[in-house]
C-alpha cells in the first residue's frame, strides 16, 4: 500500500525558518537597545543643561563676581541629582567683562556632564 503524502512543513523547515527569521530580526533587536540607552544619556543631559541654566539664572547672579567659587556635593531638590560644579573666570578684551564657564561634574567623576560658558559684566565700582 502506497501513503499519500502529508502536508504541513518538517521539523527541519521549521527549525531553518526559525532561525532566518531570528537572524533577520537581530540587527532590529540590537537597535532598539540602543536607542534606548541613548535616550537614558540625552534625559540625563537634558537634566543638567536644565540644572545649569537654573544655576546661571539664581545663584550666579545673585553672586559677586569676585565671590564665584567651586562647589561640592550639592543635590539640587527639584531634580533630586547630585553635583559638583566647577566655575572658572578668564579675562576677555573689555576689563568691564569676563568670561565665565560654569561645568558640572556627576560625584566623583572627572568627565563633565553639562559646560555652559557665559559672558558676565563687571559691576562698575563707585
Amino acid at each position: 500500500m502506497r501513503r499519500k503524502r502529508e502536508a504541513g512543513f518538517t521539523l527541519i523547515e521549521l527549525v531553518v525558518a526559525i532561525g532566518i527569521i531570528t537572524i533577520a530580526l537581530l540587527p532590529a533587536a540590537t537597535m532598539r537597545l540602543k536607542a534606548a540607552h541613548a535616550n537614558a544619556a540625552i534625559e540625563e543631559r537634558e537634566k543638567f543643561a536644565i540644572l545649569v541654566q537654573r544655576l546661571l539664572e539664581t545663584k550666579v547672579r545673585a553672586v559677586p563676581y569676585d565671590a564665584l567659587t567651586s562647589i561640592s556635593g550639592v543635590t539640587d531638590p527639584e531634580t533630586n541629582l547630585k553635583y559638583d560644579i566647577a566655575f572658572s573666570q578668564n579675562a576677555t578684551p573689555s576689563p568691564s567683562i569676563n568670561k565665565v564657564t560654569i561645568t558640572v561634574y556627576p560625584p566623583n567623576s572627572p568627565v563633565p556632564v553639562d559646560r555652559l560658558v557665559t559672558l558676565v559684566a563687571r559691576e562698575a565700582t563707585q
